[in-house]
């Protein structure tokens, strides 16, 4: 099983509307090549966290 990746704080760029797109500061979740979540709701995140304690944490904020 692969441990889950959390990135936080980062620009995320939405592909649903490929003439608008609207980009929102949130989180993504990410296990081996599988994306487990997307979203601006912080009760979601830490929902996915109590479920995955092991999950790996960076934050995204700031200059890389």
């Amino acid at each position: 099983m692969n441990r889950p990746l959390l990135l936080s704080g980062g620009q995320i760029l939405t592909m649903t509307d490929d003439v608008n797109p609207q980009p929102f500061v949130g989180w993504v979740a990410v296990r081996g090549n599988r994306i487990e979540l997307v979203t601006d709701n912080e009760s979601k995140v830490r929902e996915f966290l109590s479920e995955n304690p092991d999950t790996l944490h960076i934050d995204c904020r700031g200059k890389v």
